[in-house]
């Protein structure tokens, strides 16, 4: 593992400590019933206990664990090019940093999606806005391209 790596993985880590710490400072201080789910317009369309503020921040720690996991087997990912003896080194490499890379872009935006659920419970926004749900879709993508891309290069 490169340096690069190694910091997108303290990066990952840290935002997941913060965003576990974040979530027990909210708990404690939000009201009883909030919103759990916006619309396509942003807006809250559904509610519930304020312990279901534990949620996110968990989904987001078991989909780090299983990225983690999955990054570990390296040649049973589909490439956009036949794997050779000449580029597997480059091409694993390639291809598990594109997934250090969407597990920290995930952790990031579940923490966001947290954080804008705390300021709407506590009246602070009234929702999320479509400009973060468009992110939220298109961001993901982004790095999918870019190393897609890469690797029909580096091949």
């Amino acid at each position: 593992m490169q340096g690069t790596d190694r910091l997108i993985e303290a990066l990952c880590i840290g935002l997941i400590v913060g965003f576990w710490a974040f979530a027990w400072y909210a708990y404690s201080t939000v009201p009883e019933i909030i919103p759990t789910h916006f619309n396509a317009s942003g807006k809250p369309d559904a509610e519930g206990s304020r312990s279901t503020i534990w949620i996110l921040p968990a989904i987001t720690t078991l989909s780090y664990i299983l990225l983690v996991l999955f990054n570990r087997v390296p040649h049973i990912f589909n490439y956009p090019v036949k794997i050779t003896e000449d580029n597997a080194a480059f091409q694993y490499g390639n291809a598990t940093r594109m997934i250090r890379v969407l597990n920290l872009i995930l952790i990031a935006m579940f923490f966001i999606i947290g954080v804008i659920m705390y300021r709407v419970a506590m009246g602070k926004m009234e929702g999320t806005g479509t400009m973060v749900i468009l992110v939220a879709v298109v961001l993901p993508i982004v790095p999918v391209f870019y190393y897609f891309n890469k690797a029909r290069k580096g091949a």
